[in-house]
């Protein structure tokens, strides 16, 4: 029974190991990557060998369920590591109120922007935002003053 916990555990390391040098290798990070491949390597041989040596197919299931679990871990490990995506919101709209309201909201929360007067195609005054979000939580205050109020703007996230 040990010798099934401790594959399981193996497998769902090397899924870590893995879904790791996949984003090194994505990230172009070449010595990262490559000693993530012999690590992911030598587990797998490891398991491999286990699973032949066993020869049941509890030792498969195991490893199998390991598999999608060790990928799933990878996903929450991911997510809490990565940085925040960084986002260019360009805002526009004809009423100046709107664009007031919505840089004072943006002053509120620190967040960093630009006003520009601006034409539309038909030569009509308009005016436009263009916000700078550093993280998550700022697109997501951006995003829900947008929603909430009941003003009409043009939108475009970069």
């Amino acid at each position: 029974m040990i010798g099934y916990i401790f594959l399981a555990i193996v497998k769902i390391g090397d899924n870590i190991v893995q879904t790791a040098k996949s984003i090194s290798t994505y990230q172009e990070r070449k010595i990262i990557s490559s000693i993530l491949t012999i690590i992911s390597q030598l587990m797998f041989y490891l398991i491999i060998s286990r699973v032949i040596e066993d020869n049941t197919l509890l030792a498969i299931v195991i490893v199998s369920v390991a598999s999608g679990l060790g990928n799933y871990f990878a996903f929450l490990i991911n997510d809490k590591c990565k940085k925040a995506a960084k986002w260019t919101f360009v805002i526009a709209s004809s009423n100046t109120n709107d664009i007031q309201n919505l840089c004072n909201y943006l002053v509120e929360h620190d967040i960093k922007y630009i006003v520009n007067d601006g034409y539309t195609r038909k030569w009509q005054k308009t005016i436009n935002v263009i916000a700078f979000s550093k993280s998550k939580d700022e697109s997501r205050l951006i995003e829900k003053f947008l929603k909430e109020t009941e003003s009409k703007f043009l939108k475009e996230i970069i």
